[in-house]
């Protein structure tokens, strides 16, 4: 398996200048971040650093945020689940000391803490912004039941990355945010514990499941619940 991985690890190697994609964090620090993470190697350090490069090459002081799809030039596109590229960030600044990588990530977190959440912890999937003045355009919910709703996935990549993004930066208010989207999320979870696609899907409970929400969100609980105590930790725990 681990011959196999370093293998995938060779093909993966040029993505690290890669700038057209938010995704590097997903591509870059689940594979070169977990290899340098159980066999620490100087070049796979170097690969993900230059990665996060790349990556902060997208962010907007304006809109505060990295740029998840690109489109025209008038609409600034950042999804949620941008959330979990930031953890790509938070490593470059500590192999590096170049707090800018952790700055970047935190004023990203900072404007979908705001922007992206309705007053019930659910979430938009997109925020469009004027890439000029960093206001926002419009609020949709492209991959989920409709705009108003609260799309699986999206919640749990919420989770995890507000779960993260308190861990890197020990700040309280990521910790209060995370708890609030698992209760939003467990306060919607089936009896058999595996969420539909959307919260608010027509059909249920006749509507398709999507096994990978409930996959990110139990690795985001598994987490949290170590930075929470009393019924709320075993609540995340049993969960």
């Amino acid at each position: 398996l681990y011959n196999e991985a370093l293998r995938k690890l060779d093909e993966m190697e040029k993505e690290q200048h890669n700038k057209t994609t938010h995704d590097l964090g997903f591509m870059m620090y689940c594979s070169f971040g977990n290899a340098y993470r159980l066999y620490p190697r100087p070049a796979w350090k170097d690969i993900i650093i230059t990665s996060a490069r790349s990556l902060a090459s997208r962010f907007n002081e304006k809109v505060g945020c990295i740029k998840s799809w690109d489109t025209d030039a008038g609409r600034f596109m950042v999804i949620i689940d941008n959330m979990m590229n930031l953890e790509l960030l938070f490593a470059a600044t500590k192999f590096t000391g170049d707090s800018s990588f952790y700055k970047i990530a935190v004023t990203h977190a900072n404007t979908t803490l705001k922007n992206h959440f309705r007053p019930d912890y659910s979430s938009h999937h997109l925020v469009i912004y004027d890439p000029e003045t960093g206001g926002i355009q419009k609020k949709q919910t492209v991959q989920g039941a409709n705009d108003s709703s609260a799309w699986a996935r999206g919640q749990s990549w919420g989770l995890y990355g507000y779960t993260m993004t308190y861990r890197e930066t020990k700040d309280k208010k990521y910790l209060k945010h995370a708890e609030g989207i698992a209760d939003f999320m467990l306060k919607h979870l089936p009896e058999d514990a595996v969420y539909y696609w959307d919260f608010n899907a027509p059909g249920i409970p006749n509507a398709p499941r999507d096994v990978s929400a409930g996959a990110i969100t139990c690795s985001a609980l598994f987490e949290l619940q170590g930075y929470v105590k009393g019924k709320k930790r075993k609540k995340y725990l049993n969960a």
